[in-house]
């Protein structure tokens, strides 16, 4: 298991070192430069704009340019933020908390409802109730997040009015509270991202989990227990369900990416003070050393979770760890 581990980690530099050449150069093959606005208002004086390109290095040829940019990140250095004016470090530590706690919540709801969705539709496969469960999870997973998002927001923040629409709390009245009306302060604000999250993620993991329990059904124990006169809620979470959770756990891995992916339109939506809001505002800026932190934080997060999942592969599935 050691060796195993000390590979994917391997694997995992490989892949990080690829993604931030890969963004590199494809930022730099776009037109222009971070420092576009400044160049073209004419109130500037030239002298101060070139001593600007020479502070943050973008008159030096282009293979210098990347190799600072890969001694940058060996060292733990992402740059300064031409948009943020402060280090790329700082900016982002001041939103992965917030990304964290948002992709966290959505996480653990999206899976915990959608294994309990998916152990009731394959323990009652054909039912009506399976019928109208796979209709619903079909359509919700095909949704964009973006759409959902704004649909979400349309709905509840601005026809319903019953919870907040932008923002991670209250501006004007989070400090004035007690620590519990802070706490639910943050979480009416989580509420709409979150949901629009679980929505798409926890129909997925539903379709999955059905999928490997009916697998299950078929597989020569069950039908002893059925023989035995094992009643059917036990077969299903002590027989079944159990090894049907494998295939969910390589999920687990696969939807981190995805989950990402949604995180971007979802804080953008919802004016959420993370991770994802932060690379399109670098982007829309062209705050190069912005969004390359941005993108080799969220591979390295993407990168860890696809390990923790192998780990929790390994525990759950001894012939894999005996392998």
């Amino acid at each position: 298991m050691a060796g195993f581990l000390l590979r994917r980690a391997a694997q995992s530099v490989a892949v990080l070192f690829a993604v931030a050449t890969l963004t590199f150069f494809l930022l730099h093959l776009a037109p222009g430069d971070p420092l576009d606005a400044i160049a073209s208002d004419a109130r500037i004086p030239s002298d101060v704009r070139d001593s600007l390109r020479v502070r943050f290095g973008l008159d030096q040829p282009l293979a210098i340019q990347y190799a600072r940019h890969l001694t940058g990140i060996v060292q733990g250095e992402f740059g300064y933020s031409t948009s943020q004016h402060r280090p790329v470090g700082d900016v982002m530590a001041d939103v992965i908390p917030n990304t964290l706690l948002l992709m966290g919540a959505a996480m653990f709801l999206a899976f915990a409802g959608g294994i309990v969705l998916g152990a009731l539709q394959g323990g009652r496969a054909d039912s009506r109730f399976d019928r109208i469960a796979s209709a619903l999870t079909t359509t919700m997973a095909t949704l964009p997040d973006f759409w959902l998002a704004s649909g979400v927001s349309l709905v509840f923040a601005h026809k319903l009015r019953w919870l907040p629409i932008a923002g991670k709390v209250d501006p004007a009245m989070h400090m004035l509270l007690s620590p519990g009306a802070q706490i639910l302060d943050v979480l009416r604000h989580m509420a709409l991202p979150v949901f629009s999250l679980v929505v798409i993620a926890g129909s997925v993991v539903a379709r999955y989990q059905r999928a490997a329990l009916l697998d299950i059904w078929s597989e020569d124990y069950v039908r002893t227990a059925l023989a035995a006169g094992v009643p059917w809620r036990r077969r299903l979470y002590h027989h079944a369900l159990r090894n049907a959770l494998l295939p969910i756990i390589t999920i687990f891995g696969l939807s981190l990416p995805s989950l990402v992916g949604g995180a971007v339109f979802v804080e953008t939506v919802f004016a959420w003070p993370g991770i994802g809001r932060l690379a399109v505002e670098g982007l829309l800026l062209r705050d190069y050393a912005l969004v390359l932190g941005v993108v080799i934080v969220t591979s390295a997060l993407v990168a860890l979770g696809s390990l923790l999942a192998d780990v929790l592969h390994g525990v759950a599935d001894p012939r894999m760890r005996n392998g």
